[in-house]
């Protein structure tokens, strides 16, 4: 889910893989640095929570004025770590 909010906000731009790699990354700290988080990659509760929030800036820096509710099983991780 976070790599699909990614998209529909322009940040994911490439086919997914299904892993966390380093692209996923680059588009995590861009979200992070336009909605004024700490750019550290990481998709932390305050990140995803900035993500589906209906202030969440798109990379053109405007709002889409919705949320997205999400309640499958991995609705609210706290912390994705990444290991390259």
């Amino acid at each position: 889910p976070p790599r699909g909010r990614l998209a529909i906000l322009g940040f994911f731009n490439e086919i997914a893989t299904g892993y966390f790699g380093e692209t996923t990354v680059q588009a995590v700290e861009a979200f992070q640095l336009a909605n004024n988080l700490e750019a550290t990659g990481i998709v932390d509760q305050d990140t995803y929570q900035a993500m589906f929030s209906a202030t969440a800036l798109s990379s053109n820096g405007s709002a889409l004025a919705s949320t997205v509710s999400y309640t499958g099983p991995y609705a609210m991780p706290q912390t994705v770590s990444i290991s390259l």
